[in-house]
């Protein structure tokens, strides 16, 4: 079929667009992203962000940030930081009055919290621009409220917490992990058979969709390891050094 020269601009036009599209999602916006993060929520934060590399993927609407690390204040550690975080946007169902993460993958995340002598918390300061901006001025009208979010899977695997206790006479440390915790997805429902009657004929029952339950949870104490949590399907929370001080 012989294209007409206003279908052709139109197909040349569409074709522009989508090379266009993919050459921006993938290629040219993660410099530009990763760059601009590292500057802004450094200059937010009073403390240096490095992130090793920012993927996208314009089509799945994913975004992909590996090896970021905030360090401490004083630049002797690392405060916040992960191997990699994935997550992955539904567009469609974040048009319906919320915002609709699909997918959230956290990997190697670390989190270093420490009392300083003086008793306050190495991100007392991050509190205090939080509180701040979260104030509302006196006679103003009160802040609309913030939109929903809902995530649809979450899994976090090899998080650890480090505590340090440097007010004590005797400084304390402890590492809180690695955590590796599954959410079971929105879609991963608990089947329940619905009872039958005994007047009525026996039937195979239909299945229904009940609420989605959470993995169980419980406490063992053993001569090896005093303190401990463990989850089923594999995922545990154990304190390294066993105990908490006296």
């Amino acid at each position: 079929m012989e294209l007409t020269p206003r279908r052709r601009r139109w197909l040349i036009a569409g074709i522009a667009f989508f090379g266009v599209f993919t050459v921006t999602g993938f290629f040219i916006l993660p410099p530009i992203v990763k760059a601009q993060a590292e500057q802004r929520i450094s200059a937010e934060l009073g403390r240096k962000v490095t992130i090793g590399k920012i993927r996208m993927n314009p089509y799945a609407v994913s975004i992909t940030i590996e090896q970021l690390n905030i360090e401490l204040k004083d630049g002797t550690g690392s405060f916040l930081g992960w191997d990699r975080l994935y997550v992955n946007v539904d567009v469609l169902g974040s048009m319906l009055g919320e915002w609709v993460l699909s997918d959230i993958e956290l990997d190697g995340a670390h989190l270093g919290v420490e009392i300083l002598p003086n008793g306050a918390l190495n991100f007392s300061d991050v509190i205090a621009k939080v509180t701040a901006l979260a104030a509302v001025t006196p006679g103003a009208p009160p802040p609309k409220p913030l939109r929903p979010i809902r995530v649809g899977r979450l899994k976090v695997n090899s998080a650890r917490l480090e505590f340090k206790d440097l007010s004590r006479a005797k400084p304390f440390a402890t590492v809180l992990g690695p955590v590796t915790l599954p959410c079971p997805s929105s879609a991963q429902w608990v089947r329940a058979a619905r009872p039958t009657s005994s007047r009525q004929p026996r039937k195979r029952a239909r299945n229904s969709l009940g609420p989605a339950r959470w993995p169980p949870i419980r406490l063992n104490r053993t001569a090896s390891s005093p303190s401990s949590i463990s989850f089923s399907r594999n995922t545990h929370l154990t304190w390294r050094t066993g105990s908490w001080p006296t």
